[in-house]
């Protein structure tokens, strides 16, 4: 009659306690538990979904489904595989990222990520996609936590049958919002903003200022 963080609502396990190997075949071997995520009461019922498996071991959470419906891999090295062959792969690389393969070992197979727009009518300057670059925990806030750099992708003109011409719009911050320092265009002409410097490296570093 008084439900705190943690407490459980129902557990269900999966079990063959009279496997004749003992040991590791007769734990739990997976489970699904409905979990209190904080204290109950008139306007709170938070409850996550925890599902367990186990591999040589006491069934513990792999995955986990949160009040907010947020979805929680909570294994270092985790994948997820899609397609019916399993080709593709998404794999977890802990305190590093995510790891995106194409595992057919065949020729010319490769993984292909696509940014795409379901606006059905594309016209100047509409945006099909964007990579950006941020860091929106710095604690010093303000333009640290702003974008700080990004790809964009730009169309130039009306899309048609006959007509997709986009171009490529690179951007850093210096202090703000990222801003457009350097553009690709469809016909491969460069267009650069401010005053830029290139940076030659070889056996010695060389700056060309642009005037």
């Amino acid at each position: 009659n008084n439900m705190e963080a943690d407490d459980k609502l129902g557990v269900i396990n999966f079990q063959a306690p009279d496997e004749g190997a003992g040991t590791d075949a007769i734990l739990v071997a997976a489970g699904i538990e409905a979990v209190s995520e904080g204290d109950f009461s008139a306007s709170n019922n938070a409850t996550k979904l925890s599902l367990k498996t186990a591999a040589s071991e006491a069934a513990t959470e792999k995955l986990a489904i949160s009040s907010g419906g947020d979805v929680k891999v909570v294994t270092d090295g985790a994948s997820m595989f899609f397609g019916a062959d399993s080709e593709i792969t998404l794999t977890h690389s802990a305190d590093a990222g995510l790891l995106l393969k194409h595992a057919n070992t065949a020729d010319d197979k490769y993984p292909v990520l696509t940014l795409q727009t379901g606006d059905t009518d594309i016209t100047t300057d509409d945006i099909l996609g964007k990579v950006q670059f941020q860091a929106p925990d710095e604690a010093t806030g303000t333009d640290a936590q702003v974008i700080a750099a990004g790809i964009w992708a730009y169309s130039e003109g009306d899309f048609s049958s006959s007509n997709n011409a986009t171009s490529l719009s690179f951007q850093v911050a210096e202090s703000g919002t990222a801003a457009e320092r350097l553009r690709i265009f469809s016909n491969g002409a460069v267009r650069t903003t401010g005053q830029p410097r290139l940076s030659v490296y070889q056996y010695s570093a060389q700056t060309v200022a642009h005037n």
